[in-house]
């Protein structure tokens, strides 16, 4: 029982201990979904000077605003460099995008191969608990 409560309650609690981003880079992840790529790009410069440039999850949507904005080579540029954990797959993605785009598919060719296997690893891992479902 305190098992299968651990497994329904572990999430929320891991959600909850997780800071929402501020209401600006929000905004401007709408504005990348939107196609706003480029004002995106705008807004996402101003906040990262405003906050000293080393927020990893705000590096990383300047990089995927830039990416929309079809600015690869500065996309890559803008990734964060030593991304934490639960942005690490993001960044590699959208670095596998970016090198995509610039017909780099030497270089992103192991990084989308890599990406394909955590995943499945990841779907196997999910699947092996579709009794608690």
């Amino acid at each position: 029982m305190k098992r299968l409560l651990l497994v329904f309650l572990l999430p929320a609690l891991l959600h909850a201990a997780t800071p929402e981003p501020p209401k600006e880079l929000r905004t401007a992840e709408e504005m990348i979904r939107d196609g706003l790529g480029r004002d995106a790009v705008t807004r996402l410069r101003t906040w990262l000077q405003k906050n000293n440039g080393s927020q990893p999850y705000a590096q990383l949507l300047l990089a995927e605003a830039l990416l929309a904005d079809h600015r690869a080579e500065e996309a890559l540029g803008e990734l964060p460099k030593n991304p934490p954990p639960d942005l690490e797959t993001r960044t590699r993605f959208t670095r596998a995008s970016a090198l995509n785009e610039l017909g780099r598919w030497k270089e992103a060719t192991p990084i989308w191969k890599e990406l394909k296997t955590r995943d499945r690893k990841s779907t196997r891992l999910n699947s092996s608990h579709e009794w608690i479902s």
